[in-house]
Formats: C-alpha cells, structure tokens, sequence
C-alpha cells in the first residue's frame, strides 16, 4: 500500500482540480497520484463540506468507536449471562430426587432400631 498523503496536500489536490485549468487526470498526473484517488479525494471533500451525502470523518469514527463499544457490551452480556446461569444452579436447592436419597438412609437405620 502505498503511503498516506498529509493533508494540506490533499486539499491542495482538491482545489487544483475544481479550478478547472487542466483535467482531473493531468492534474493528477502532475501531482503523482491517481486519477482515481484524485477522484475519491474531491468526493470525501464534498462529503466533508456537506456537498454530497454521506458519512464526515468524525461521523465515521463515531460509528467505529460504537461499533467497538457494542461488541465490548455484547462479550460483556453473554459473560454475565453464563455467570448467572452458574450461580443459578449453585444456589438452587436440592430438588425432591436428592432429597429423598439423602432421607432414605435416616429412615432404614431409624426403623431398623
């Protein structure tokens, strides 16, 4: 992948191509970049100047940020969920099974005597 481009040269790009002097492929070319990535610069910058529809950088890195805090959220549910099924079952009290297996040997020594 090639290296970012800062953007103060970015935006210079930007203001080169909408003057109009030369085509978006020769400024492009002179510059050193893509036609193509001249293209989606002059497209992020019309998003970013509320131009065109779409998501603003800040917009986007808040849906990345939630997107991350949801999938914490998500991991952090589904571990309270089985902790709480564990302690459930730890808590419960013996069902009628159990119970009677632990009083059938106090009633055979209790007759037996």
């Amino acid at each position: 992948m090639p290296a970012a481009h800062p953007e103060e040269f970015r935006r210079r790009a930007v203001e080169l191509a909408r003057l109009r002097e030369n085509s978006i492929a020769q400024i492009a070319k002179d510059i050193g970049i893509s036609e193509s990535c001249l293209r989606r610069w002059m497209d992020l910058a019309d998003v970013e100047e509320g131009h065109k529809e779409g998501l603003t950088k800040d917009e986007w890195a808040e849906l990345v940020r939630l997107r991350r805090e949801k999938r914490v959220l998500e991991m952090e549910v589904e571990i309270l969920k089985r902790a709480s099924a564990y302690f459930a079952r730890c808590l419960q009290p013996p069902t009628r099974c159990h119970q009677r297996r632990a009083l059938a040997p106090l009633v055979l020594h209790s007759s037996g005597a």
